[in-house]
């Protein structure tokens, strides 16, 4: 592991319940796109922090593996409100997901069905949280009232050598890349869908203080509508310094070797994915922590790369911790970086 600049990822930790694309269920596991993105850098540095804000009732157990783990999180801020339904992702077979919705746990447990759940159990299911009205706070409702601060990110990480932004408002994202790009930290930037919402000027002038912008192929779309994912990546390097790369999902990543003039396909690592949440935040875990202190977006993208493999093998953040330096080592190793004959004309 790297005993490099300390690595620090910001923003959501929420309870996660998932139904995979063949139908098996996980209930309340610990998720959320800073959790998934500390977790993928923690699998490359010991010098990872974490800044978020957590329910009153949020599972103490959870943070406390995470401590176990060697991921500071002084920066993480416990608050007297509640959630008291969990966010559920639905994932389908044809790799769509439903996500975004709220229910508690009982909702399913009253179904009385039995893991896995036949496509029409999906259905009917799916109806249900459609239907369902949140009862209190959801966990979007929470992030928008107790958004990360840059106090709060000082107290994780005095003076870390890369801060990640992970998806989440842009107004709260601005503050926080210009409060740490003062302090001489690098900024890296997943935009989320969010991010692609706001105003064109708005993201434009957050991208004058990031140094790595790692947006999905969809966030990518939505940014240059007319251009192909290549032909995107050339124009968006044209327009800002920062270390760029695309993430594709199951079609792996795209990075801009600006050194070599060439862009770069990274294909995934071949395991039994279960379940694709929280796979890019990890991708940008390991991602940061190998711009650090190199810049280099090839072995940056290697690394996100094994990152995601650990994370779509299991529900929730916490199960990619038991990776072993082995088979960290292994996976790393097989990737085969090929070169993308596109151009942009």
């Amino acid at each position: 592991m790297s005993q490099s600049a300390q690595i620090l990822t910001t923003d959501g930790v929420i309870l996660d319940s998932v139904i995979s694309a063949d139908g098996h269920v996980s209930l309340s596991q610990m998720g959320g796109n800073a959790v998934y993105s500390a977790v993928g850098a923690s699998l490359w540095s010991d010098r990872v922090a974490l800044a978020g804000n957590v329910t009153g009732n949020y599972p103490q157990q959870f943070l406390d593996r995470l401590m176990l783990a060697g991921v500071n999180c002084d920066g993480l801020c416990r608050k007297a409100d509640e959630v008291k339904e969990t966010e559920w992702f639905l994932n389908a077979p044809d790799s769509s997901r439903r996500d975004h919705l709220y229910a508690p746990d009982s909702l399913f447990d009253e179904c009385g069905f039995a893991d896995p759940l036949t496509q029409e159990e999906r259905a009917r299911f799916f109806a249900l949280l459609q239907n369902h009205r949140p009862v209190g706070l959801t966990f979007d409702a929470f992030r928008a009232l107790y958004q990360v601060t840059p106090d709060q990110v000082e107290a994780a990480a005095p003076a870390p050598g890369i801060v990640h932004l992970a998806p989440e408002r842009l107004n709260a994202k601005t503050e926080l890349a210009r409060a740490f790009k003062a302090r001489g930290a690098l900024i890296s930037l997943d935009p989320g869908h969010t991010g692609v919402e706001a105003p064109a000027g708005e993201l434009a002038s957050l991208l004058t203080q990031i140094d790595i912008f790692l947006p999905s192929e969809k966030e990518m779309k939505a940014i240059l509508p007319s251009h192909s994912p290549p032909a995107a990546l050339r124009e968006l390097g044209l327009r800002t310094d920062a270390v760029l790369a695309i993430k594709m999902g199951a079609l792996g990543a795209m990075p801009l070797d600006r050194a070599n003039d060439r862009l770069l396909h990274i294909p995934v690592v071949p395991v039994a994915a279960l379940d694709p949440v929280g796979t890019g935040d990890a991708f940008c875990g390991g991602f940061v922590s190998g711009s650090v202190p190199t810049r280099d977006p090839v072995e940056a993208a290697i690394r996100g790369t094994v990152s995601a493999s650990f994370a779509v093998e299991g529900f929730g953040a916490l199960h990619t911790l038991s990776a072993t330096a082995e088979e960290i080592a292994r996976r790393r190793a097989a990737i085969d970086v090929t070169t993308i004959a596109e151009r942009v004309q």
